[in-house]
């Protein structure tokens, strides 16, 4: 298993609350006390994503992803992440 934290820092106006209001709607993620966890499968790896909610007046977001099986493709999480966050 690999682990990789990738960190995103969104052009403000930017407001991550929004975007895990979108991500709520789906049951496939578990949301907790420190933020949202899914599973997701990108290429051919399975992935468990865990994005931390943010501190107040904290702007960067960090995303905890762990490959499950396979080799970590990090650019095509990094792409996929950011649309699911909308921080493009």
């Amino acid at each position: 298993m690999q682990t990789e934290t990738f960190q995103f820092k969104p052009k403000l106006p930017y407001n991550l609350n929004l975007s895990l209001q979108r991500l709520k709607r789906n049951p496939i993620n578990t949301f907790g006390e420190e933020g949202v966890s899914r599973t997701l499968k990108i290429g051919g790896s399975l992935y468990l994503l865990r994005i931390y909610f943010q501190a107040s007046g904290e702007k960067d977001i960090k995303v905890e992803c762990v490959c499950l099986d396979g080799e970590m493709e990090r650019e095509e999480v990094r792409r996929v992440l950011e649309r699911m966050l909308s921080v493009h």
